[in-house]
């Protein structure tokens, strides 16, 4: 084959494979959506326990600090406000990550599987910060940031638009958990639930002469089905279902006759309410003309 021949072929491989490591992973179910309704005032927390799940980690006591999550003020995505102190010397950069379950009470940070990922992404290739909604969802340190040995304490604040407080979401962590590591080898350092504080701002009352307006039970969010997490060995990414509340059930009794009305009588029974006297009266009037 002349060289001219093969020249485009090759340089047309080439292309295709810059191509390639220019486009930033996605999962297999595409990018993370953008999370809109968000419910005001609603506020988790997650702090971190005295002792670490690591015994190896060079500091005295634990890693100290929490993750409070809210609303964004429009609703869209989740205000996170981070705080952590007391970091090893050594180790570092450290990350963080939303977990696909939550902590048991031995604190065995291992429990909390992988990484909370709805899209099925998976963490082999690194998060492009610049391309947050191809990252794992509960991959918080790719999208915002690592942390350094040097920044103690290290606080952040700032709007994750991919998270979730609406119970049922793929990417709602309000049952989760979030998990400290060295990010070197993900070797998880400390980890924490996420508990709810505030359950949101009440709804006014409604006007019960208004019939027409809904009343404050419809206007809040009804129960879902448990939301869907990320699991399996080494965040394989497996979509499936976590433990959770499960919706109520039951039947709205049917009313019986005597809840404050009669029952109003049919034509029937009004005829056999008649005497018979009567009956035979006019039927001899109209037999004589009477």
């Amino acid at each position: 084959m002349r060289a001219s021949a093969v020249l485009p072929v090759v340089l047309a491989a080439a292309a295709g494979r810059v191509s390639a490591q220019e486009e930033p992973k996605t999962g297999e179910l595409g990018d993370a959506a953008v999370v809109t309704g968000n419910p005001p005032g609603v506020v988790y927390e997650a702090v971190l326990p005295d002792e670490p799940f690591f015994p190896g980690v060079a500091i005295e006591g634990n890693v100290k600090g929490s993750i409070i999550a809210t609303s964004a003020p429009d609703g869209v995505g989740v205000e996170f406000k981070v705080q952590f102190s007391n970091l090893p010397k050594e180790g570092g950069p450290f990350s963080y990550h939303i977990h696909a379950t939550p902590v048991p009470e031995n604190g065995n940070c291992t429990a909390a599987q992988a990484h909370l990922d709805p899209y099925i992404r998976g963490q082999a290739i690194p998060c492009d910060d610049e391309r947050p909604e191809t990252c794992e969802v509960g991959d918080l340190s790719g999208k915002h940031g690592l942390i350094d040995s040097a920044e103690d304490p290290f606080e952040a604040t700032y709007i994750d638009r991919y998270s979730s407080l609406i119970e049922g979401q793929g990417a709602f962590f309000g049952n989760r958990s979030f998990v400290f590591h060295f990010s070197s080898n993900l070797t998880r350092i400390t980890c924490a639930n996420f508990e709810l504080k505030t359950s949101g701002t009440p709804l006014p009352p409604t006007n019960p002469d208004n019939c027409t307006s809904s009343s404050a039970a419809d206007s809040y969010p009804q129960p879902t089905a448990p939301p869907t997490q990320s699991e399996g060995g080494d965040d394989s990414g497996v979509s499936s279902q976590i433990p959770g509340g499960a919706a109520p059930t039951g039947s709205i009794p049917e009313p019986s006759s005597t809840d404050g009305f009669e029952p109003v009588p049919t034509a029937g029974a009004a005829m056999t309410a008649v005497p018979f006297a009567v009956l035979g009266a006019a039927v001899i009037a109209g037999i004589f003309g009477m």
